[in-house]
């Protein structure tokens, strides 16, 4: 878990948020959306870049996925 915690180190604030309030609180798109300010579409984003960038970061250090 320590490589995780390293690569959402490296994402920036909106896309680490998104991504914890998605996963480990279990937000809906709707609920980040007003907790963040942000439209919808643009927590889509911010999940999928953010998802990108880790998988890349675990990519990098040799974790592949299962």
């Amino acid at each position: 878990h320590q490589d995780l915690y390293l690569a959402m180190d490296k994402l920036n604030t909106k896309e680490r948020t998104a991504l914890l309030l998605f996963y480990m609180e279990e937000k809906s798109l709707k609920e980040i959306a007003v907790i963040a300010r942000m439209p919808v579409n643009t927590v889509k984003a911010h999940l999928s870049r953010g998802r990108l960038h880790v998988s890349e970061h675990l990519k990098a250090i040799g974790h592949e996925r299962g």
